[in-house]
């Protein structure tokens, strides 16, 4: 069975790696696409970079995302569908107003983890916002970029 992850992953932290890791227990194989955009103050290749130091085992690509129209969720599965290696079985998102609609673009199931942030009660806007009060939801390796920082 193959999976997918899509995100922005700005920047990876623990609910990241709880889905991850939930999606890595249920599949045989992975694939994460990391969605970035050029006015990102990380870039697309740093985010990517993390995940494969945390999760070698796991295909992960970039995607810049500058020129898709975000109101056009076709476009948006086209544009997937270039990238990933494999086509997906299960969508892995803890996005649950979007897993219906990706899922069925994408032709496979979708399966929600913590989407209520019951596990993991973090959101990568409030590390942007205050990453000095986050840092303990942050990996090592991410953690470390934030560090040399404050």
């Amino acid at each position: 069975m193959h999976g997918l992850i899509i995100g922005k992953f700005y920047p990876p932290h623990l609910g990241h790696q709880h889905l991850i890791e939930t999606a890595l227990s249920q599949v045989d194989s992975l694939e994460i696409i990391v969605c970035h955009r050029e006015e990102e103050t990380i870039a697309g290749t740093q985010r990517k970079q993390w995940l494969e130091e945390l999760y070698p085992e796991v295909l992960v690509h970039e995607m810049n995302v500058d020129g898709l129209d975000r109101t056009n969720p076709q476009e948006w599965a086209t544009a997937f569908q270039s990238v990933y290696t494999q086509a997906p079985e299960i969508y892995f998102t803890s996005e649950a107003h979007q897993a219906e609609s990706y899922a069925a673009l994408l032709n496979c199931a979708p399966y929600i983890v913590d989407a209520e942030r019951a596990n993991v009660p973090i959101a990568a806007t409030l590390i942007r916002q205050n990453p000095a009060t986050y840092l303990h939801f942050l990996p090592n390796n991410v953690r470390a970029h934030y560090e040399q920082s404050l």
